[in-house]
C-alpha cells in the first residue's frame, strides 16, 4: 500500500511542477525574469530564470493538495524533522530568490549570505539536524556544539557550491536529482524507510522543472532554484552523517554533496595556482580564489566541442560515480572496502581532471601581440562553436563569422575554420571549403565527423581534417602553430591530441 501511495505522491509533485513552470512560462512575470547573456554564461539568448520560483510554487500547492486529501500522508511527507527543515529553506528561499531574480532588483551578497545562514541556523536549531557525532572508519569522533557550528558551515558551502555549478542547461537540476537518490538509498538501507515519502516528492517536483530545463532550455531556476537544490542536498547529507550512531559511515555525508564541493574546491586551488604562477602576491591570489571566471568544468567540457547534452552527461556520469561511494559505505564494514571505494573516488577524480587539462598552460593563456592581429573566419551552423572558440580565444584573436565567400572578400584571414554540424550538410560545407579553396591560400581546418575518403575534392588543397569533438584549448594552439609556419605545417607536428590529418601540395 505505501509503495502505491509513494508512486502516487511522485506523480503528484511531477505533474504539480510540469504544469507550474509551463503556466508560468506563459505568463508577463517572465520579462521581469530574463537572464542576458555575458562573456561567462554560456547561453546566447535571454531565457527566464524563473524555473526556481515555479518549483516552489508547485511544491507548495502539492503539499497543500496532500494536506487536504489525505492528512495522514502530511505526517510522512512534511510533518518531520527533515520535511519541516525543508519547507523553511523552500520559505526562505522563496523570498529571497523572488526579489533577487528578477532584472531590477539586485540583492547583494551580504544580504544573501544572512538569508543562507538563516536557513542553516534554523535547520541545526530549530529542527534539530546537525552533525553531533562523526562515524568515521569503525572510529566515533564526537562533535559537541561544534558539531552545529560546522553543520552550519556545511550547508551554506554546500548551498553555495550548487549555485556556482549551476553553469549549463539542466546541470544543477540532474546533479541534485542524482544526490537526493543517493541519499534516499543510504538512508533506506540504514532503515530510515520513511524518508522515501519526504525524498521522492522532491525529485519528482525537481524532474517536473527539468522537462523544460534540459537542453536546449526553456528557462532557468536561477538563484532561487539553485539554491533550493543546494539546501536539499546538504540538508540530507547532513541527515545521513547523523546515521554515525547505526554504524553508517559519515563519509557518505560527504559523498552524497561530493560532485559540487569538489568542483568548488578544485577552482579555489586552481585560481590560486594560476594567481601565483602570473606571480601575484599571497593577497591577491587570495582574492583571485573568490573571484568568477569561465574554466569550471562545464566549460571546459563546452571548450572542447561537447554540445551542452553531452557536458550535462559527461557531468552526471562523473556525479553518479563519485556519489555512489556513499552506498558502498553504508553496504559494508570492512575496512578493506571502504579503503577501496574511497581510493576508487580519487583515482577516478585524477582521470576526470587530467581529461579536463586541469594544471595544463593551454588553460592560462597570456596576451600575445602577435596573436591578437590574427583573424579566424569560421563558417557553420553550430552556435555553441562559435560561442566556444571566441569565449576561448578572447582578447587574442578576431573571430569574423561569415556564411558566402563574398562576406569576407578584401578581408585578410589568417585561417578559416568549417564547422560540419551534422553529415546531412557535409555537401553544402564541402562547397564552403571550395569556394573559400578558390578565393585563398590560408589554411583551412574542416570539423566534421564524416568519413574523409568521401570529401576527395578536399585532397591536396591544404586542408586539415579534425574529427569531432573538438578539443578547444589545442585547436586555438594548432591553428596559431601552422598559421605561423605559414600553412606547411605536416601532422607530426601537429598536437595528436586533435587527431588531425592534413593533406598538402607537394
Amino acid at each position: 500500500m505505501d509503495s502505491v501511495a509513494l508512486l502516487i505522491l511522485s506523480i503528484l509533485f511531477f505533474v504539480m511542477s510540469a504544469l507550474s513552470v509551463y503556466s508560468v512560462l506563459r505568463t508577463p512575470l517572465v520579462t521581469y525574469y530574463l537572464d542576458a547573456p555575458d562573456r561567462r554564461k554560456m547561453h546566447t539568448l535571454q531565457i527566464p530564470r524563473i524555473g526556481g520560483f515555479a518549483v516552489l510554487i508547485a511544491y507548495g500547492l502539492s503539499l497543500g493538495l496532500v494536506a487536504i486529501f489525505s492528512p495522514e500522508m502530511l505526517e510522512k511527507v512534511l510533518l518531520n524533522d527533515t520535511g519541516l527543515s525543508i519547507a523553511f529553506a523552500a520559505l526562505l528561499v522563496f523570498v529571497i530568490g523572488f526579489f533577487d531574480d528578477t532584472t531590477f532588483v539586485n540583492v547583494n551578497v551580504p544580504v544573501k549570505f544572512a538569508f543562507q545562514f538563516g536557513i542553516a541556523i534554523g535547520v541545526v536549531y530549530l529542527f534539530g539536524i546537525s552533525f553531533q557525532e562523526l562515524y568515521v572508519f569503525d572510529h566515533f569522533v564526537s562533535l559537541g556544539e561544534f558539531g552545529k557550528i560546522l553543520t552550519i558551515f556545511w550547508i551554506v558551502g554546500v548551498t553555495n557550491a550548487l549555485n556556482i555549478i549551476d553553469g549549463i542547461d539542466g546541470l544543477a537540476g540532474s546533479v541534485t536529482i542524482s544526490s537526493l537518490l543517493i541519499a534516499a538509498v543510504v538512508l533506506f538501507l540504514s532503515g530510515n524507510t520513511d524518508i522515501l515519502f519526504v525524498v521522492l516528492p522532491l525529485i519528482a517536483v525537481i524532474g517536473g522543472f527539468l522537462v523544460f530545463n534540459y537542453p536546449p532550455a526553456k528557462l532557468f531556476a536561477g538563484d532561487t532554484g539553485s539554491l533550493f537544490f543546494g539546501s536539499l542536498v546538504a540538508i540530507l547529507s547532513v541527515k545521513v552523517a547523523s546515521l554515525g550512531s547505526n554504524g553508517v559511515d559519515s563519509l557518505a555525508a560527504f559523498y552524497i554533496a561530493a560532485f559540487p564541493v569538489l568542483e568548488v574546491w578544485v577552482s579555489m586551488i586552481r585560481r590560486f595556482s594560476y594567481a601565483r604562477r602570473g606571480n601575484k602576491n599571497f593577497k591577491d591570489s587570495i582574492k583571485q580564489v573568490v573571484s568568477p571566471d569561465n574554466l569550471h568544468m562545464h566549460h571546459r567540457l563546452i571548450f572542447k566541442g561537447y554540445s551542452h547534452e553531452q557536458a550535462l552527461h559527461f557531468l552526471i556520469f562523473f556525479a553518479v560515480s563519485i556519489s555512489s561511494v556513499a552506498i558502498i559505505l553504508v553496504l559494508t564494514d570492512d575496512i578493506v572496502l571502504k579503503s577501496g571505494a574511497v581510493l576508487y573516488s580519487i583515482v577516478f577524480l585524477g582521470m576526470v581532471l587530467r581529461r579536463l587539462d586541469y594544471g595544463k598552460k593551454n588553460y592560462h593563456n597570456s596576451s600575445n601581440s602577435e596573436a591578437v592581429r590574427r583573424v579566424i573566419a569560421i563558417t557553420g551552423d553550430s552556435d555553441y562553436f562559435e560561442h566556444s572558440l571566441r569565449h576561448f580565444t578572447r582578447n587574442r584573436y578576431w573571430i569574423a563569422r561569415f556564411e558566402r565567400v563574398s562576406d569576407i572578400m578584401g578581408r585578410r584571414v589568417d585561417a578559416f575554420v568549417v564547422y560540419n554540424e551534422t553529415v546531412d550538410h557535409i555537401t553544402m560545407d564541402i562547397q564552403r571549403a571550395m569556394d573559400i579553396r578558390s578565393t585563398s591560400d590560408r589554411p583551412i581546418f574542416f570539423i566534421t565527423d564524416a568519413d574523409i575518403v568521401t570529401m576527395p575534392e578536399l585532397q591536396n588543397k591544404q586542408v586539415f581534417f579534425i574529427r569531432k569533438p573538438v578539443d578547444m584549448p589545442y585547436l586555438v594552439h594548432d591553428i596559431e602553430k601552422i598559421v605561423s609556419n605559414g600553412g606547411s605545417t605536416r601532422f607530426s607536428e601537429i598536437n595528436g591530441t586533435l587527431m588531425v590529418e592534413a593533406n598538402h601540395a607537394e
